[in-house]
């Protein structure tokens, strides 16, 4: 009874429509936690943990709004990257080693391009569980 109960819960939560303003929102959200928690781990723990979390932050954007919002979580983690990591740090002023940061985000923009294909040709909902 409750395993019907819970396929049912999940079906039904996969097939309401999410307005764009929330997958977008929640992506800008997802980058803003993650640069205050790498921002904390960094001043407590003296840890630089600022790629992982972006990375974390991307991926919950995808999964959670798609293509578009990962987009722009992918942007804004750049931004993020640029202030912090790339020399002269804390500043946005220009950077000698961009390359490097555009060169590291291509192979995400492909994988995230491939995913969104495949999930459009199986006719298979973002958030199903199997």
């Amino acid at each position: 009874m409750m395993r019907n109960q819970t396929a049912n819960f999940r079906k039904s939560a996969t097939q309401w429509p999410k307005p764009a303003t929330l997958s977008y929102a929640t992506a800008i959200l997802s980058v803003a936690v993650a640069i205050i928690a790498a921002e904390l781990i960094t001043r407590l723990l003296h840890a630089e943990p600022i790629a992982l979390s972006m990375l974390c932050a991307v991926i919950f954007a995808a999964w959670f709004g798609g293509f578009g919002p990962a987009l722009l979580a992918i942007a804004l983690a750049l931004l993020a990257f640029h202030y912090y990591l790339v020399p002269p740090i804390n500043t946005f002023t220009w950077k000698n080693n961009l390359s490097a940061v555009g060169i590291s985000e291509v192979p995400r923009l492909i994988l995230f391009s491939i995913k969104e294909k495949q999930q459009k040709l199986s006719g298979v909902p973002p958030m199903t569980c199997k």
